[in-house]
């Protein structure tokens, strides 16, 4: 990924590769592509001029290998390879804003493919050039020859467009018989005109196991690019039975859903709806900065230690939601032994289109379905109790809750939880009061009693006043005393409770007789 400036004296002189590949452009040095540490030799000549001999110099030095994967990445430190800052290069990064979802989940329109067993009557378009093998040994490929040979197995990438994330896995890839470390065979695989790997079988071997299985991420160079897995023998001796149990790939469009210009796998709110794509996904999120919780980073720049995470999408992750109450339940004044209703009416939009990155919400109450309703007595966040479906209560989980007798209910602060099931940050609260009004309830007797005798008054709830309908008399407190009559007389009392705030005030009425003496 360097270059070097080469320098030499007298100046005028030339420049030339003895060994280590690479190209010199001036005096600016450029390596190959390598994939081990390569000693590179440089030669510095002076021509002959006239009767002097033309004189050389070699320099040598040591290009090594550096990993794409990490190069120039540090972990905290945010670099255009590496924007999440988890010390992996996007190249090798499978979730790139560290939100617990894979960057090939997140990229949707995906295209797949999958070798399927091992027989040549199921080609599924793959094919082999060089040394034969394929559809061999019960593999997809297996070869058990001891001479040199070169074979590349291909399959063109139908449906792949350029640009898009690729991920290819190699699946059982080995020796049957052990890998002889004396007998080099080199793994290459290609797409189009990227290189993905390029190693001893040894080395894969060691990375991955014998027969083990690798997965390579990278962008699709060209549209419907070719696969080329190619097996080189390079010693006439021996050989290590290779074998490739299979191979798939699966390529997903680089998706940008609310079109702000930031990639889905880039993006922590991919829809745009104010919800971060790893709380929608279901992953533990408790410091709300859009990335998954957890204790750090693997080789592959997934979040360690995390809580629902790489677990898929839900589909909220794509689905942006907008939620409102329109009409908010109200203060109920009911009179003590009566029913009550409780009742909202809220709306809730799935977004139709994006501007600059914004949801469109264009048809009203499109997404009312995924309302989900909870009453509560008192605060759901303070303390507050989940009502259900038993006793007085009816309709705990849906607009309207009914109360079938608020008979000691009054004070009582209903509140009602909305959410949404396709965005977990949709939340609206609202509330109001029960006030149960009292029903004055006159509990005198009505048995008669004469001129001379006095009646004692008692109604319900206490705290009324009392007056004479008809029949005369007077009330001290709650005695009742007769006028003097000379004849039979019915006399009517009533009780009050006077009215108190939203409830209205009531009278109950008692008859009785008066006798004269």
């Amino acid at each position: 990924g360097e270059t070097k400036t080469l320098t030499g004296a007298p100046a005028g002189g030339t420049w030339s590769i003895v060994s280590g590949g690479g190209s010199i452009t001036g005096t600016t040095y450029t390596p190959d592509d390598i994939n081990t540490n390569t000693d590179v030799t440089i030669k510095y000549t002076i021509a002959a001029d006239g009767s002097c001999v033309a004189t050389s110099s070699n320099v040598t030095f040591t290009v090594t290998d550096i990993n794409p994967c990490t190069f120039g990445a540090i972990v905290g430190v945010v670099t255009a390879n590496d924007p999440d800052a988890d010390g992996i290069n996007n190249e090798c990064d499978l979730d790139d804003d560290n939100d617990g979802i894979l960057d090939i989940t997140e990229n949707s329109d995906c295209v797949s493919f999958t070798t399927i067993g091992t027989s040549s009557g199921n080609p599924q378009g793959v094919a082999a050039s060089g040394a034969g093998g394929l559809y061999n040994y019960s593999h997809l490929y297996g070869n058990n020859n001891d001479g040199n040979y070169t074979v590349s197995i291909t399959k063109t990438a139908t449906g792949v467009v350029v640009g898009n994330s690729v991920e290819v896995n190699i699946n059982g890839l080995g020796s049957s018989t052990g890998v002889n470390s004396s007998v080099s065979v080199r793994v290459k695989i290609e797409l189009g005109t990227t290189v993905l790997y390029d190693e001893l079988l040894t080395t894969y071997t060691a990375a991955y196991g014998n027969n083990g299985s690798a997965s390579i991420n990278t962008m699709a160079p060209s549209s419907d690019p070719v696969l080329r897995i190619t097996f080189t023998k390079l010693d006439n001796n021996g050989n290590p039975d290779l074998r490739l149990d299979g191979f798939d790939y699966t390529s997903c469009a680089i998706a940008d859903l609310d079109n702000d210009g930031l990639i889905n796998s880039l993006d922590l709110d991919s829809d745009g709806d104010g919800c971060k794509d790893v709380a929608e996904s279901g992953g533990i999120d408790a410091n709300s900065d859009g990335i998954l919780d957890g204790n750090g980073f693997d080789t592959n720049g997934q979040v360690t230690g995390g809580t629902n995470g790489y677990n898929g999408l839900a589909g909220n992750e794509i689905l942006a939601h907008q939620m409102s109450v329109t009409t908010a339940p109200t203060n109920q004044s009911i009179a003590n032994g009566q029913s009550a209703t409780f009742s909202t009416i809220a709306s809730a939009e799935e977004a139709t289109s994006y501007t600059n990155g914004n949801p469109v919400y264009g048809t009203s109450g499109n997404a009312n379905d995924g309302i989900e309703y909870q009453w509560y007595i008192g605060d759901p966040y303070n303390g507050g109790t989940i009502i259900t479906n038993i006793g007085v209560y009816s309709g705990a989980k849906s607009a309207t809750l009914t109360i079938n007798n608020v008979t000691n209910l009054n004070g009582n602060q209903y509140f009602i939880k909305l959410t949404h099931a396709n965005n977990s940050c949709l939340i609206e609260i609202e509330n109001a009061i029960l006030t149960v009004c009292p029903i004055a309830d006159n509990t005198t007797t009505t048995a008669a009693i004469t001129e001379g005798e006095t009646k004692t008054l008692s109604g319900l709830p206490a705290g009324g006043s009392w007056s004479i309908v008809s029949g005369g008399g007077s009330i001290n407190n709650n005695i009742y005393t007769p006028a003097i009559i000379n004849t039979n007389t019915t006399v009517t009392i009533r009780y009050t409770i006077a009215a108190d705030g939203s409830c209205a005030a009531t009278s109950d009425d008692v008859t009785f007789t008066v006798t004269p003496v």
